[in-house]
């Protein structure tokens, strides 16, 4: 796998490919934790998190557990008209960065 280093990010390393919802929605949790076992098996670390779907969320807590700080999140989501855009490891909160909104 390729990593592409984000520099506005504190230089943290995500992989090229990211890991798109789309296919997670109506999946169980068993098989939603298969899809992510074998994406980071792949050397995927970069979700692409788009949906507000609640059964998505808890999938997604309970298969990430434990491993959190292994991955990043890109979230979408556009309050008030707007786009906004950012990754949001463990470490970049603690930190309490702020990313400007496009």
């Amino acid at each position: 796998m390729k990593y592409r280093t984000i520099r506005r990010c504190n230089n943290i390393k995500v992989s090229e490919v990211a890991l798109g919802c789309e296919g997670f929605l109506g999946k169980s949790a068993g098989e939603f934790k298969s899809l992510l076992d074998r994406a980071m098996e792949l050397g995927i670390n970069f979700i692409d998190m788009y949906t507000s779907n609640p059964d998505f969320r808890d999938h997604l807590g309970a298969a990430i557990a434990g491993r959190r700080e292994k991955l990043y999140f890109r979230v979408i989501s556009a309050p008030y008209g707007k786009t906004v855009s950012i990754f949001v490891p463990e470490t970049l909160r603690k930190q309490k960065r702020h990313l400007k909104t496009s």
